[in-house]
């Protein structure tokens, strides 16, 4: 991933729906249009913008929309809002307390009189963000969470939150399905993935476009794993019982014709067998040579 300056300071941002915004240190609201930042009526310290359109809050945690070019103030209060879902919108409010918005009601909303009734989520998250299919949040201790199930009809998902392995103190999720993130020492992770609902390590590099529904063989479906059992010790004592004397070859001649039943035990043909039959054999010339030489003196 290669990264580009951009002329401009920016102390949040935010992309979605081939937009890109954005406000200030001292809260003037920015969009970006040809490499060029154009200055947006109002005063926000936080706006996103997805399908649902462009939304923010304000320094007193009140909501708004734009609507038609102006700012229209929306009932309730969040201190952070992101419109980055299927034409849905989600945030968490001073509390920590986690909300959303279906999609009837953010593209139906057009001012006083539309309704917007927000559906609460259970659990405490301080940033909150969606995308197409999943929301991904992160709360006081860093600690990150992922919820599925996340449609335009269904904004709350399972309402059943699954931990993820890391540590963020911000997320956000693409109109792609990935996550970005940055830690607390300011280091960035991305997790990219279009069917990123298959909670698992952040540092993940590459996304799989096999379903995550499935369960996936660590082997490939050509080799075999099997629990296998051959009583050596008691086939090497009956050929020392038949044959006490070392002969030509002595113990060597009786573990070398091992190879035979062990192939037939594993698998015949099995080159991978060939290097843990040879260690094998030389375990047991080693083991009963010296019972032999112990027994003889």
């Amino acid at each position: 991933m290669t990264c580009r300056v951009v002329p401009g300071r920016l102390k949040q941002i935010d992309a979605g729906a081939g937009q890109v915004v954005g406000v200030s240190d001292n809260n003037l609201i920015y969009s970006l249009q040809h490499d060029e930042w154009n200055r947006l009526p109002g005063v926000l310290k936080h706006v996103s913008v997805g399908s649902a359109g462009i939304w923010g809050v304000n320094p007193g945690d009140e909501i708004f929309k734009l609507v038609s070019g102006k700012w229209t103030k929306v009932p309730g209060f969040l201190k952070q809002i992101d419109a980055g879902g299927d034409q849905i919108i989600s945030g968490v409010n001073s509390a920590d307390q986690i909300f959303c918005l279906g999609k009837d009601a953010t593209v139906g909303f057009k001012g006083a009189g539309s309704p917007t009734p927000w559906q609460h989520i259970p659990g405490g998250l301080k940033y909150y963000s969606c995308g197409p299919i999943s929301c991904w949040g992160v709360n006081v201790h860093n600690s990150v969470f992922i919820m599925k199930g996340v449609s335009s009809a269904r904004c709350g998902g399972t309402m059943s939150w699954t931990h993820v392995p890391g540590s963020l103190s911000m997320i956000e999720v693409g109109s792609d399905g990935s996550v970005y993130g940055v830690n607390s020492a300011g280091y960035i992770y991305r997790r990219p993935g279009s069917k990123n609902v298959k909670p698992d390590a952040l540092s993940r590099q590459f996304a799989s476009d096999s379903p995550l529904d499935q369960d996936e063989p660590i082997l490939p479906p050509h080799c075999l794993v099997a629990a296998a059992q051959l009583d050596i010790e008691t086939i090497v004592q009956q050929s020392l019982a038949q044959d006490p004397g070392p002969g030509e070859g002595g113990i060597c001649s009786i573990c070398s014709g091992l190879h035979s039943p062990l192939s037939q035990d594993m698998g015949t043909g099995q080159a991978s067998l060939t290097e843990g039959i040879a260690v094998t054999t030389s375990c047991l010339e080693s083991s009963f040579s010296s019972h032999q030489g112990s027994t003889s003196t």
